[in-house]
This record gives structure tokens, C-alpha cells and sequence, in this order.
């Protein structure tokens, strides 16, 4: 359900290629392999996963991925821009610091694939247009400076 954010709609990160001037749809590597889930994207990365959960004492129960490809956060972090009041809720009335908003397509896709906090997926927004919910229409102010609009990848300059 979209009034939900615990159960919102989750899509895939479908593109791969976020810095590209033209998006080559003809270019196999302008897509993600499907066929692995967020977090095995990156081989570094799913290394120090199955390290970690290797480490981990036997006593306790083990798991590869300390959070989930969807959470309310998540949607949060996405539709900063039409509904701030979620994330001021979310954090006892204030912004998240300003390198954990969503700024850049590019970024968030650079940090699901290297970070290994962000094991973030799409939502349904991304894959609709008009894309107002990328726009600070609301003109929204952090304590560290304005919020711009998203900034979207080179390919997506008629968007």
C-alpha cells in the first residue's frame, strides 16, 4: 500500500548507467543484472556481507544483509521533497544530515552499490512522469543549506 510507507511499493533499479551524456539502451552494461539482488551488485561489497555474517557467533542467529532493500526510512529519503513532514517526524523534527539526503540519482545509485549501509531499492515515482516529487517546490531549507532539486543524470536532461 502507498499510505503504508512499512509495506510501499518496491522497484528495481533497472539502469546502470548514471554518468553517461546518452543512455544506450543497445549497451548491455546500461542495465543492472537482474539476476542478483541489490546488495550482490557490487562482488567487493557482497565479500565483506558474507565476512561479516561469517564472524558473527554461532550462538546467534546470522544474517547477510543488516537492513532490508525497503523500509519506511527509505521511502522517506526518496520523497524528501513532497513530504518533508515524514522525515522532521522521522527525526524529532529535523532534517537528516545533508550527506544522507537525496540529492543526485547518480549518488544514491553510486551508494547502493558501494556502501554497505544502502541497500536501497526504487519506488514506483521513479518510473512516472511528470517527476514533481525530484522538485523542491516546497522550497525546503535544511539547517545547512537549501534543497535543490534532485539532480538527474546527464541522459535525463529533457526530463
Amino acid at each position: 500500500s502507498r499510505n503504508d510507507f512499512s509495506q510501499y511499493p518496491v522497484f528495481p533499479w533497472v539502469i546502470a548507467d548514471y554518468t553517461s551524456p546518452y543512455l544506450n539502451l543497445e549497451e548491455p552494461r546500461s542495465f543492472r543484472d537482474l539476476s542478483k539482488p541489490v546488495g550482490a551488485l557490487s562482488e567487493k561489497r557482497l565479500t565483506y556481507f558474507r565476512e561479516r555474517m561469517a564472524g558473527m557467533p554461532e550462538n546467534q542467529e546470522r544474517f547477510l544483509y543488516g537492513t532490508h532493500y525497503s523500509t519506511p526510512a527509505y521511502v522517506i529519503y526518496w520523497l524528501l521533497r513532497s513530504m518533508p513532514e515524514r522525515m522532521l517526524r522521522l527525526h524529532n523534527g529535523h532534517f537528516d544530515a545533508w550527506a544522507r539526503l537525496f540529492r543526485s540519482v547518480q549518488e544514491a545509485w553510486s551508494s547502493v552499490n558501494e556502501s554497505t549501509t544502502s541497500l536501497m531499492e526504487l519506488i514506483p515515482e521513479f518510473f512516472v512522469l511528470p517527476a514533481q516529487w525530484l522538485e523542491n517546490s516546497l522550497h525546503i531549507v535544511t539547517p545547512e543549506r537549501p534543497l535543490g532539486d534532485v539532480e538527474l543524470p546527464r541522459w535525463a536532461s529533457s526530463v
